[in-house]
């Protein structure tokens, strides 16, 4: 058979377009692959198995044996690579790859040998931040020194500090005029070499507002202005700035804009843009404890005027404890931290014990001192009261005072933290009062933490009155024990010295300690047990009731959950006493 020239180029190519079709049409591996490392741990592993091809891509469906093979042989150099930056650059590997019917298992035995390590540092820092005490402590203090592993990232972070800390400060112009890390594998030591100019430091300008629209007088807005004109420039002082006017509740948007490209002799104009918040704002809440039993709240916040005033209504349902009240608001010269409010209030408490309805109106002065809240107040309260058999009315003209301060890591869930409040208070005859008396209390509680799943709680609460005839105090003045935040295993102020018929009464001081361990079950959820005493007392000497139990712990969205199954262990027969709480722990 013959064929033509055209037949010829026909069907010529047909055998190669077959054979290349064979190549890259080869069976997909229908088989597992698995990647071993062994030499290596923690960070270096972690950069190992992400720098490894073969790693990455053994859950392709499509994977073949002549590409594992591929990647194989080329897995030693990405390994070696992956170990630089950690600072071993003579990295020896084993390797081995073997199938085992359907398979494929790739492993990989890893000798760092020895780490480089950095034989000499040139370290400058030149410009105005020469002489500046936060570079100079930078300096004895810097991240890296001769004698350490060259570890990159490390060199990351000293360039990234010295960066973040020229911005700080205001040396927006500082750079680096040299920059390097010189490794000779030769020596098997590295250099490196940090200059640093951190250039003029600029310093603030004038600051103005920009209100959409336009609601408060600027002398309100001046007072949250913590700079001064040719104060050094700070982005800390930016942020403290920015956080007063956002938790001022006076606005729904802060925005701080230094205006660079307007410096003039190295000052920096700064423009704040304020968008005003809503003027009223309702809030409204339901709760349940077992002090108070199911609870509802409300409340209601309306802004005044232009200079910022405020009036909040607030109430608070439920079956023992409920009250109303209103606050005429008033920021004063420093309105991030002090205010002067006018008060008024109205509850009535129904505990165990006792039986109260109070009505008071006073003034309220509120400001920091150091770390510490502090309070100053003047309150007349005129009170009917209930408790054991007597039945009677007061009325007292109060000043007092107290102080407190609240540290944690964290707010909702600490690990470390604690609480401390200390207050004052008293009243006399001279001044209009039915009742010559002076009380202080201390209240203390502490977080601490033993690894992350551990936590050790420890609480006080101390009290002293001194005041001639104990029925002439109030109720609400005398101290009782018991409930969710005295000595679990009692009720909400079951505890206390008691009159002849055996009721609870109410004592002129107070002793209460508690001791909790909490561990960690899984993801939200934890457990713990916990140890309480305390009473209400007369005398300081007189005897103390304990508690004891364990409980429940859920970190809900809202807070901490806790659910305690607790015994007053000072009562024979005492029976088991639930107690349900939510909210912070400090």
């Amino acid at each position: 058979m013959k064929f033509t020239a055209d037949m010829k180029w026909y069907y010529t190519p047909v055998l190669p377009v077959i054979l290349i079709l064979l190549m890259f049409f080869q069976p997909a591996v229908a088989a597992t692959l698995e990647v071993k490392v062994d030499g290596v741990s923690g960070a270096q592993l972690k950069n190992v198995l992400a720098h490894l091809a073969i790693n990455t891509e053994k859950g392709r469906q499509d994977l073949l044996s002549s590409r594992i093979h591929r990647l194989h042989e080329r897995a030693p150099e990405q390994i070696k690579t992956a170990l630089q930056p950690f600072g071993y650059y003579r990295v020896e590997i084993s390797s081995k790859l073997q199938q085992t019917d359907d398979k494929w298992e790739a492993y990989y035995k890893v000798d760092r040998g020895d780490p480089l390590r950095i034989k000499a540092l040139d370290f400058q820092i030149s410009g105005a931040g020469k002489d500046d005490v936060s570079f100079q402590a930078l300096q004895k203090s810097f991240l890296i020194d001769v004698g350490q592993i060259l570890v990159h990232s490390r060199y990351e972070r000293a360039k990234q500090g010295l960066q973040r800390l020229a911005a700080t400060r205001g040396y927006l112009d500082a750079r680096f005029s040299q920059h390097e890390a010189k490794v000779d594998l030769q020596a098997y030591t590295a250099a490196v070499i940090l200059h640093f100019d951190t250039g003029v430091r600029f310093s603030f300008g004038p600051v103005s507002f920009e209100q959409k629209p336009d609601t408060f007088d600027e002398t309100l807005l001046n007072r949250y202005i913590t700079i001064k004109l040719g104060e050094p420039y700070s982005t800390s002082a930016l942020q403290t700035i920015r956080a007063g006017l956002a938790d001022s509740n006076y606005f729904s948007e802060v925005e701080i804009i230094p205006l660079r490209n307007q410096a003039k002799n190295n000052q920096i104009p700064v423009q704040i843009i304020l968008t005003p918040g809503k003027r009223s704002k309702t809030r409204f809440g339901v709760g349940f404890g077992t002090d108070t039993g199911p609870r509802v709240t409300a409340e209601h916040t309306r802004r005044v005027n232009r200079r910022g005033h405020k009036i909040n209504i607030n109430t608070r349902l439920s079956p023992r404890i409920s009250s109303a009240g209103l606050q005429y608001i008033v920021p004063l010269e420093n309105p991030v931290s002090e205010q002067l409010a006018f008060v008024s209030n109205l509850s009535d408490e129904n505990t165990e014990s006792r039986k109260s309805t109070i009505t008071n109106i006073g003034l309220r002065h509120t400001s920091l001192r150091g770390s510490w809240q502090e309070t100053k107040s003047l309150t007349y309260e005129s009170e009917k009261f209930i408790v054991g058999e007597e039945n009677q009315t007061s009325a007292l003209l109060l000043p007092g005072i107290s102080w407190n301060r609240t540290k944690a890591d964290d707010r909702l869930f600490p690990q470390h933290g604690h609480r401390l409040r200390l207050d004052l208070l008293g009243s006399a005859n001279a001044i209009g009062s039915d009742v010559d008396f002076v009380q202080s209390r201390l209240s203390w509680k502490a977080i601490y933490s033993a690894g992350q799943k551990n936590r050790f709680l420890i609480r006080g609460d101390a009290g002293a009155s001194w005041v001639g005839d104990l029925q002439e105090l109030p109720a609400s003045k005398r101290f009782f024990a018991g409930g969710d935040q005295s000595v679990r295993g009692y009720d909400l102020e079951e505890l206390g010295p008691v009159d002849d018929a055996g009721d609870v009464i109410g004592g002129r001081h107070l002793l209460v300690g508690s001791a909790e361990y909490e561990r960690q079950l899984f993801n939200k959820w934890s457990a713990a047990v916990f140890y309480d005493a305390g009473n209400a007392l007369n005398s300081f000497s007189e005897k103390l009731n304990h508690g004891a139990g364990f409980g429940v712990r859920w970190r809900s969205p809202i807070g901490p959950v806790r659910l305690d199954f607790a015994w007053g262990l000072s009562d024979p027969g005492q029976p088991i006493r639930l107690h349900f709480t939510v909210g912070p722990d400090l």
